[in-house]
Protein backbone atom coordinates (compact mmCIF):
# COMPACT_ATOMS: atom_id res chain seq x y z
CA UNK A 1 0.00 0.00 0.00
CA UNK A 2 1.14 3.56 -0.54
CA UNK A 3 0.08 7.11 0.07
CA UNK A 4 -0.17 9.28 -2.83
CA UNK A 5 -1.85 12.28 -5.62
CA UNK A 6 -0.18 14.18 -8.35
CA UNK A 7 2.82 13.30 -10.44
CA UNK A 8 5.99 15.18 -9.61
CA UNK A 9 8.64 15.94 -12.17
CA UNK A 10 12.00 17.74 -12.44
CA UNK A 11 13.40 19.25 -9.28
CA UNK A 12 12.73 16.20 -7.14
CA UNK A 13 13.70 13.81 -9.93
CA UNK A 14 17.39 14.46 -9.28
CA UNK A 15 17.26 13.11 -5.73
CA UNK A 16 19.71 10.19 -5.40
CA UNK A 17 18.64 6.91 -3.88
CA UNK A 18 19.22 3.18 -3.90
CA UNK A 19 19.53 1.88 -7.47
CA UNK A 20 16.83 -0.60 -8.51
CA UNK A 21 17.14 -1.27 -12.19
CA UNK A 22 16.05 1.89 -14.03
CA UNK A 23 14.70 3.35 -10.77
CA UNK A 24 16.27 5.18 -7.84
CA UNK A 25 14.52 4.22 -4.57
CA UNK A 26 14.37 7.48 -2.59
CA UNK A 27 12.34 6.76 0.55
CA UNK A 28 9.94 4.10 1.82
CA UNK A 29 6.24 5.01 1.91
CA UNK A 30 4.89 1.90 3.60
CA UNK A 31 5.48 -1.75 4.45
CA UNK A 32 3.15 -4.69 4.68
CA UNK A 33 2.86 -8.44 4.32
CA UNK A 34 2.80 -8.09 0.55
CA UNK A 35 6.01 -6.03 0.29
CA UNK A 36 7.29 -2.46 0.48
CA UNK A 37 6.24 0.71 -1.31
CA UNK A 38 8.91 3.23 -2.23
CA UNK A 39 8.94 6.71 -3.58
CA UNK A 40 11.31 6.39 -6.54
CA UNK A 41 12.69 8.23 -9.53
CA UNK A 42 12.22 6.70 -12.98
CA UNK A 43 15.47 7.58 -14.74
CA UNK A 44 14.02 6.78 -18.17
CA UNK A 45 10.91 8.96 -18.03
CA UNK A 46 12.42 11.42 -15.51
CA UNK A 47 9.44 11.40 -13.18
CA UNK A 48 8.74 10.42 -9.61
CA UNK A 49 6.70 7.23 -9.19
CA UNK A 50 5.61 4.80 -6.53
CA UNK A 51 7.10 1.30 -6.70
CA UNK A 52 5.80 -1.69 -4.83
CA UNK A 53 8.53 -4.32 -4.35
CA UNK A 54 7.39 -7.77 -3.28
CA UNK A 55 9.39 -9.89 -0.78
CA UNK A 56 12.07 -12.13 -2.22
CA UNK A 57 10.45 -15.36 -1.01
CA UNK A 58 7.31 -14.60 -3.07
CA UNK A 59 9.37 -14.03 -6.16
CA UNK A 60 10.84 -17.52 -5.73
CA UNK A 61 7.36 -19.05 -5.86
CA UNK A 62 6.70 -19.80 -9.51
CA UNK A 63 2.94 -20.13 -9.06
CA UNK A 64 2.73 -16.82 -7.24
CA UNK A 65 5.00 -15.16 -9.80
CA UNK A 66 2.79 -16.34 -12.66
CA UNK A 67 -0.36 -15.15 -10.87
CA UNK A 68 1.24 -11.81 -10.04
CA UNK A 69 2.15 -11.11 -13.67
CA UNK A 70 -1.31 -12.02 -14.96
CA UNK A 71 -3.13 -9.97 -12.38
CA UNK A 72 -0.79 -6.99 -12.72
CA UNK A 73 -1.45 -7.08 -16.44
CA UNK A 74 -5.20 -7.14 -15.85
CA UNK A 75 -5.01 -4.23 -13.38
CA UNK A 76 -2.91 -2.21 -15.84
CA UNK A 77 -5.68 -2.51 -18.42
CA UNK A 78 -8.31 -0.93 -16.16
CA UNK A 79 -9.58 2.29 -17.66
CA UNK A 80 -11.15 4.24 -14.82
CA UNK A 81 -10.01 7.45 -13.10
CA UNK A 82 -10.49 5.91 -9.65
CA UNK A 83 -7.78 3.26 -10.07
CA UNK A 84 -4.16 4.38 -9.79
CA UNK A 85 -2.53 3.94 -13.23
CA UNK A 86 0.14 1.24 -13.46
CA UNK A 87 3.16 2.28 -15.50
CA UNK A 88 5.23 -0.91 -15.45
CA UNK A 89 5.56 -4.28 -13.76
CA UNK A 90 8.00 -7.19 -13.87
CA UNK A 91 11.09 -8.49 -12.08
CA UNK A 92 14.33 -6.72 -11.20
CA UNK A 93 17.20 -8.46 -9.42
CA UNK A 94 14.93 -11.37 -8.49
CA UNK A 95 12.26 -9.10 -6.98
CA UNK A 96 8.76 -8.62 -8.42
CA UNK A 97 7.69 -4.97 -8.64
CA UNK A 98 4.87 -2.72 -9.83
CA UNK A 99 5.51 0.91 -10.85
CA UNK A 100 2.55 3.29 -10.62
CA UNK A 101 1.59 6.92 -10.24
CA UNK A 102 2.71 8.58 -7.01
CA UNK A 103 -0.21 10.22 -5.25
CA UNK A 104 0.09 12.68 -2.38
CA UNK A 105 -2.79 12.32 0.01
CA UNK A 106 -4.19 10.36 2.92
CA UNK A 107 -5.83 6.98 2.96
CA UNK A 108 -9.34 6.58 4.36
CA UNK A 109 -8.05 4.73 7.39
CA UNK A 110 -6.01 7.80 8.42
CA UNK A 111 -8.99 10.09 7.80
CA UNK A 112 -11.28 7.94 9.96
CA UNK A 113 -8.82 8.21 12.84
CA UNK A 114 -10.26 11.72 13.28
CA UNK A 115 -13.79 10.36 13.62
CA UNK A 116 -16.69 9.21 11.42
CA UNK A 117 -17.60 11.05 8.25
CA UNK A 118 -20.67 13.02 7.44
CA UNK A 119 -23.12 10.63 5.71
CA UNK A 120 -23.04 12.60 2.47
CA UNK A 121 -19.23 12.57 2.35
CA UNK A 122 -19.04 8.89 3.23
CA UNK A 123 -21.46 7.94 0.47
CA UNK A 124 -19.64 10.16 -2.04
CA UNK A 125 -16.34 8.35 -1.35
CA UNK A 126 -17.95 4.90 -1.50
CA UNK A 127 -19.57 5.83 -4.81
CA UNK A 128 -16.15 6.51 -6.36
CA UNK A 129 -14.70 3.25 -5.05
CA UNK A 130 -17.75 1.41 -6.36
CA UNK A 131 -17.02 2.73 -9.86
CA UNK A 132 -13.44 1.49 -9.67
CA UNK A 133 -14.55 -1.95 -8.51
CA UNK A 134 -17.25 -2.12 -11.16
CA UNK A 135 -14.65 -1.49 -13.86
CA UNK A 136 -12.51 -4.31 -12.46
CA UNK A 137 -15.43 -6.72 -12.16
CA UNK A 138 -16.43 -6.11 -15.79
CA UNK A 139 -13.09 -7.53 -16.93
CA UNK A 140 -13.29 -10.41 -14.44
CA UNK A 141 -10.84 -8.97 -11.90
CA UNK A 142 -11.52 -9.30 -8.17
CA UNK A 143 -9.79 -7.09 -5.61
CA UNK A 144 -10.28 -9.30 -2.51
CA UNK A 145 -8.87 -6.77 -0.04
CA UNK A 146 -11.25 -3.81 0.13
CA UNK A 147 -10.46 -1.84 3.29
CA UNK A 148 -10.00 1.83 4.29
CA UNK A 149 -6.21 1.72 4.00
CA UNK A 150 -6.53 0.78 0.32
CA UNK A 151 -8.62 3.86 -0.49
CA UNK A 152 -6.67 7.07 -1.12
CA UNK A 153 -8.15 10.57 -0.96
CA UNK A 154 -6.68 13.75 -2.34
CA UNK A 155 -7.44 17.25 -1.04
CA UNK A 156 -10.71 17.31 -3.04
CA UNK A 157 -11.84 13.91 -1.74
CA UNK A 158 -11.13 12.32 -5.10
CA UNK A 159 -10.86 8.61 -4.28
CA UNK A 160 -8.44 6.04 -5.68
CA UNK A 161 -8.62 2.30 -5.13
CA UNK A 162 -5.14 0.84 -4.77
CA UNK A 163 -3.29 -2.40 -4.11
CA UNK A 164 -4.53 -4.97 -6.56
CA UNK A 165 -1.50 -7.03 -5.46
CA UNK A 166 -3.63 -9.87 -4.11
CA UNK A 167 -6.33 -9.57 -6.73
CA UNK A 168 -7.39 -12.66 -8.63
CA UNK A 169 -8.80 -13.30 -12.06
CA UNK A 170 -12.31 -14.56 -11.35
CA UNK A 171 -12.31 -17.45 -13.79
CA UNK A 172 -8.90 -18.78 -12.79
CA UNK A 173 -7.89 -21.15 -10.00
CA UNK A 174 -6.50 -19.79 -6.78
CA UNK A 175 -3.00 -20.89 -7.80
CA UNK A 176 -1.89 -21.09 -4.19
CA UNK A 177 -0.36 -24.21 -2.67
CA UNK A 178 -1.04 -23.40 0.95
CA UNK A 179 -4.77 -22.72 0.56
CA UNK A 180 -4.54 -19.91 3.11
CA UNK A 181 -7.19 -17.21 2.96
CA UNK A 182 -5.83 -13.87 1.78
CA UNK A 183 -7.38 -10.62 2.92
CA UNK A 184 -8.23 -8.58 5.98
CA UNK A 185 -10.58 -10.36 8.40
CA UNK A 186 -12.34 -7.19 9.55
CA UNK A 187 -13.92 -6.84 6.07
CA UNK A 188 -13.86 -10.38 4.67
CA UNK A 189 -16.95 -11.99 3.14
CA UNK A 190 -18.30 -15.18 4.81
CA UNK A 191 -17.93 -17.32 1.67
CA UNK A 192 -14.23 -16.51 1.53
CA UNK A 193 -13.83 -18.35 4.84
CA UNK A 194 -15.04 -21.53 3.17
CA UNK A 195 -12.24 -23.11 1.15
CA UNK A 196 -14.78 -25.02 -0.90
CA UNK A 197 -16.72 -21.92 -2.03
CA UNK A 198 -15.94 -20.19 -5.28
CA UNK A 199 -15.37 -16.44 -5.07
CA UNK A 200 -16.98 -13.83 -7.29
CA UNK A 201 -17.57 -10.08 -7.31
CA UNK A 202 -20.13 -10.31 -4.50
CA UNK A 203 -17.28 -10.86 -2.04
CA UNK A 204 -16.00 -7.36 -2.92
CA UNK A 205 -19.54 -5.99 -2.51
CA UNK A 206 -19.65 -7.38 1.05
CA UNK A 207 -16.30 -5.77 1.88
CA UNK A 208 -17.38 -2.43 0.40
CA UNK A 209 -20.50 -2.48 2.60
CA UNK A 210 -18.25 -3.05 5.61
CA UNK A 211 -16.15 -0.02 4.65
CA UNK A 212 -19.32 2.07 4.23
CA UNK A 213 -20.39 1.11 7.76
CA UNK A 214 -17.01 2.14 9.17
CA UNK A 215 -17.04 5.43 7.25
CA UNK A 216 -20.44 6.25 8.81
CA UNK A 217 -19.66 5.14 12.38
CA UNK A 218 -15.87 5.32 12.72
CA UNK A 219 -15.68 1.66 13.71
CA UNK A 220 -15.56 -1.64 11.77
CA UNK A 221 -18.87 -3.55 11.65
CA UNK A 222 -17.65 -6.16 14.17
CA UNK A 223 -15.51 -5.16 17.12
CA UNK A 224 -12.38 -7.02 18.14
CA UNK A 225 -9.11 -8.05 16.56
CA UNK A 226 -9.02 -11.79 17.25
CA UNK A 227 -9.24 -13.72 14.01
CA UNK A 228 -11.54 -16.42 15.42
CA UNK A 229 -13.95 -13.82 16.80
CA UNK A 230 -14.11 -11.92 13.49
CA UNK A 231 -14.60 -15.10 11.48
CA UNK A 232 -17.51 -16.15 13.71
CA UNK A 233 -19.11 -12.71 13.49
CA UNK A 234 -18.96 -12.55 9.68
CA UNK A 235 -20.56 -15.98 9.41
CA UNK A 236 -23.18 -15.80 12.18
CA UNK A 237 -23.75 -12.28 13.56
CA UNK A 238 -26.42 -10.16 11.81
CA UNK A 239 -25.11 -6.96 10.17
CA UNK A 240 -25.08 -4.03 12.60
CA UNK A 241 -27.28 -0.95 12.17
CA UNK A 242 -25.31 2.31 11.77
CA UNK A 243 -28.27 4.44 12.88
CA UNK A 244 -28.14 2.72 16.29
CA UNK A 245 -24.79 4.36 17.10
CA UNK A 246 -25.01 7.49 14.93
CA UNK A 247 -28.26 9.49 15.26
CA UNK A 248 -27.40 11.58 12.20
CA UNK A 249 -27.42 8.49 9.97
CA UNK A 250 -30.88 7.93 8.42
CA UNK A 251 -32.56 4.67 9.37
CA UNK A 252 -32.87 3.85 5.65
CA UNK A 253 -29.10 3.26 5.58
CA UNK A 254 -29.57 0.27 7.89
CA UNK A 255 -31.28 -1.62 5.08
CA UNK A 256 -28.43 -0.78 2.70
CA UNK A 257 -25.86 -2.23 5.09
CA UNK A 258 -28.04 -5.28 5.78
CA UNK A 259 -28.37 -6.01 2.06
CA UNK A 260 -24.70 -5.37 1.25
CA UNK A 261 -23.54 -7.56 4.14
CA UNK A 262 -26.09 -10.34 3.69
CA UNK A 263 -24.71 -13.74 4.70
CA UNK A 264 -26.25 -15.28 1.61
CA UNK A 265 -24.46 -13.65 -1.33
CA UNK A 266 -27.53 -14.19 -3.51
CA UNK A 267 -29.33 -11.67 -1.30
CA UNK A 268 -26.73 -8.92 -1.81
CA UNK A 269 -26.69 -6.20 -4.42
CA UNK A 270 -25.77 -7.50 -7.86
CA UNK A 271 -23.11 -4.81 -8.44
CA UNK A 272 -21.16 -2.23 -6.47
CA UNK A 273 -22.97 0.45 -8.49
CA UNK A 274 -26.30 -0.74 -7.08
CA UNK A 275 -24.89 -0.60 -3.55
CA UNK A 276 -23.68 2.98 -4.01
CA UNK A 277 -26.97 4.06 -5.61
CA UNK A 278 -28.97 2.57 -2.71
CA UNK A 279 -26.78 4.38 -0.18
CA UNK A 280 -27.18 7.64 -2.05
CA UNK A 281 -30.95 7.27 -2.12
CA UNK A 282 -31.05 6.37 1.58
CA UNK A 283 -29.42 9.63 2.70
CA UNK A 284 -31.38 11.81 0.29
CA UNK A 285 -34.32 13.52 1.94
CA UNK A 286 -37.29 13.26 -0.43
CA UNK A 287 -38.53 16.65 -1.60
CA UNK A 288 -42.32 17.01 -1.33
CA UNK A 289 -43.92 17.43 -4.68
CA UNK A 290 -45.75 20.78 -5.07
CA UNK A 291 -49.51 20.71 -5.40
CA UNK A 292 -50.42 22.04 -8.83
CA UNK A 293 -53.49 23.92 -7.57
CA UNK A 294 -51.61 25.59 -4.71
CA UNK A 295 -48.14 26.32 -6.09
CA UNK A 296 -46.95 28.43 -8.96
CA UNK A 297 -44.60 26.87 -11.56
CA UNK A 298 -41.56 28.93 -10.52
CA UNK A 299 -41.77 29.36 -6.75
CA UNK A 300 -43.17 27.67 -3.71
CA UNK A 301 -46.04 29.16 -1.80
CA UNK A 302 -49.77 29.65 -2.23
CA UNK A 303 -51.11 31.20 -5.37
CA UNK A 304 -54.05 33.65 -5.14
CA UNK A 305 -57.26 31.99 -6.16
CA UNK A 306 -58.57 33.04 -9.53
CA UNK A 307 -62.16 34.24 -10.04
CA UNK A 308 -64.41 31.84 -11.94
CA UNK A 309 -64.29 32.24 -15.69
CA UNK A 310 -67.66 33.39 -17.06
CA UNK A 311 -68.14 33.18 -20.82
CA UNK A 312 -68.70 36.56 -22.39
CA UNK A 313 -72.13 37.24 -23.82
CA UNK A 314 -72.55 39.31 -26.98
CA UNK A 315 -73.46 42.89 -26.26
CA UNK A 316 -77.09 43.71 -27.06
CA UNK A 317 -77.89 47.19 -28.32
CA UNK A 318 -81.15 48.56 -26.90
CA UNK A 319 -83.82 49.07 -29.58
CA UNK A 320 -86.91 51.26 -29.43
CA UNK A 321 -90.01 49.42 -28.29
CA UNK A 322 -93.21 49.25 -30.36
CA UNK A 323 -96.60 49.28 -28.66
CA UNK A 324 -99.24 47.09 -30.27
CA UNK A 325 -103.01 47.58 -30.17
CA UNK A 326 -103.27 45.06 -27.34
CA UNK A 327 -100.77 46.98 -25.18
CA UNK A 328 -97.87 44.56 -25.82
CA UNK A 329 -94.30 45.83 -26.42
CA UNK A 330 -91.70 44.28 -28.69
CA UNK A 331 -88.24 45.22 -29.88
CA UNK A 332 -87.49 45.93 -33.50
CA UNK A 333 -86.75 42.93 -35.69
CA UNK A 334 -83.10 43.98 -35.99
CA UNK A 335 -82.43 43.54 -32.25
CA UNK A 336 -80.95 40.28 -31.01
CA UNK A 337 -83.48 38.04 -29.20
CA UNK A 338 -82.61 36.38 -25.88
CA UNK A 339 -83.44 32.71 -25.52
CA UNK A 340 -87.03 32.17 -24.33
CA UNK A 341 -87.10 29.83 -21.34
CA UNK A 342 -90.90 29.95 -20.83
CA UNK A 343 -93.21 27.29 -22.10
CA UNK A 344 -94.54 27.67 -25.61
CA UNK A 345 -98.18 27.37 -24.60
CA UNK A 346 -97.81 30.30 -22.15
CA UNK A 347 -97.50 32.87 -24.98
CA UNK A 348 -100.83 34.63 -25.57
CA UNK A 349 -102.22 33.91 -29.06
CA UNK A 350 -102.48 36.64 -31.69
CA UNK A 351 -105.89 38.06 -32.55
CA UNK A 352 -105.96 36.11 -35.77
CA UNK A 353 -105.32 32.94 -33.85
CA UNK A 354 -108.13 33.38 -31.31
CA UNK A 355 -110.91 30.81 -32.04
CA UNK A 356 -113.81 33.10 -30.87
CA UNK A 357 -113.03 35.86 -33.34
CA UNK A 358 -112.67 33.41 -36.22
CA UNK A 359 -116.10 31.90 -35.51
CA UNK A 360 -117.77 35.29 -35.42
CA UNK A 361 -116.21 36.32 -38.70
CA UNK A 362 -117.29 33.04 -40.31
CA UNK A 363 -120.88 33.46 -39.12
CA UNK A 364 -121.04 37.01 -40.38
CA UNK A 365 -119.85 36.00 -43.81
CA UNK A 366 -122.32 33.10 -43.87
CA UNK A 367 -125.24 35.41 -43.01
CA UNK A 368 -124.20 37.80 -45.76
CA UNK A 369 -124.13 34.97 -48.28
CA UNK A 370 -127.56 33.74 -47.19
CA UNK A 371 -129.06 37.22 -47.46
CA UNK A 372 -127.47 37.64 -50.86
CA UNK A 373 -128.91 34.28 -51.94
CA UNK A 374 -132.40 35.29 -50.75
CA UNK A 375 -132.19 38.54 -52.63
CA UNK A 376 -131.14 36.69 -55.74
CA UNK A 377 -134.08 34.31 -55.44
CA UNK A 378 -136.52 37.23 -55.21
CA UNK A 379 -134.95 38.86 -58.22
CA UNK A 380 -135.08 35.62 -60.15
CA UNK A 381 -138.76 35.18 -59.27
CA UNK A 382 -139.61 38.65 -60.41
CA UNK A 383 -137.74 38.19 -63.64
CA UNK A 384 -139.56 34.95 -64.30
CA UNK A 385 -142.85 36.70 -63.86
CA UNK A 386 -141.77 39.56 -66.15
CA UNK A 387 -140.58 37.10 -68.74
CA UNK A 388 -143.97 35.50 -68.89
CA UNK A 389 -145.36 38.95 -69.54
CA UNK A 390 -142.91 39.68 -72.30
CA UNK A 391 -140.04 41.32 -70.25
CA UNK A 392 -136.36 40.43 -70.08
CA UNK A 393 -135.45 36.85 -70.71
CA UNK A 394 -135.06 34.61 -67.65
CA UNK A 395 -131.46 33.64 -68.25
CA UNK A 396 -130.33 37.25 -68.09
CA UNK A 397 -131.43 37.69 -64.48
CA UNK A 398 -130.32 34.20 -63.51
CA UNK A 399 -126.86 34.76 -64.96
CA UNK A 400 -126.42 37.92 -62.98
CA UNK A 401 -127.45 36.15 -59.78
CA UNK A 402 -125.04 33.29 -60.46
CA UNK A 403 -122.18 35.69 -61.09
CA UNK A 404 -122.82 37.51 -57.84
CA UNK A 405 -122.95 34.20 -55.92
CA UNK A 406 -119.63 33.03 -57.40
CA UNK A 407 -118.03 36.35 -56.54
CA UNK A 408 -119.17 36.07 -52.95
CA UNK A 409 -117.86 32.48 -52.66
CA UNK A 410 -114.46 33.49 -54.07
CA UNK A 411 -114.30 36.38 -51.63
CA UNK A 412 -115.02 33.97 -48.82
CA UNK A 413 -112.28 31.57 -49.96
CA UNK A 414 -109.69 34.37 -50.18
CA UNK A 415 -110.58 35.61 -46.70
CA UNK A 416 -110.25 32.15 -45.17
CA UNK A 417 -106.80 31.56 -46.78
CA UNK A 418 -105.50 34.91 -45.51
CA UNK A 419 -106.65 34.09 -42.00
CA UNK A 420 -104.93 30.70 -42.15
CA UNK A 421 -101.65 32.25 -43.37
CA UNK A 422 -101.84 34.88 -40.62
CA UNK A 423 -102.33 32.18 -37.97
CA UNK A 424 -99.22 30.26 -39.17
CA UNK A 425 -96.96 33.34 -39.12
CA UNK A 426 -94.71 33.44 -35.96
CA UNK A 427 -95.37 36.34 -33.59
CA UNK A 428 -92.86 39.24 -33.79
Amino acid sequence: MFYCVADRYAGEADVEGTPFGRYQLVEPLGRGGMGEVWRANDTVTDRVVAIKVLPAHLSEDEDFQRRFRREAHAAARLDTPHVVPIYDYGEIDGRLFVSMRLINGRDLDTVLADGPLDPARAVRIIDQVAKALHAAHKVGLLHRDIKPSNILLDDDDFAYLIDFGIARIADETRMTKSGNTIGTFAYIAPERLDSRAEEDSRADIYSLACVLYEALTGEPPFAGTATAHLMFAHVNTPPPRPSATRPDVPAEVDEVIATGMAKDRDMRYATTIELAAAARDAITVPTPRPVASALSPNEAGPVPSRPPIIPERPEITPQPKITTAEGMTASSKSSQRQPDTTRADSTPPSPAGRPGVAILIGLAVTVVILIAAAVLLIIVGNQAEDSSRGGLPFWTGGGMCAAIAVALILARVVMVRRKAASARRPPP
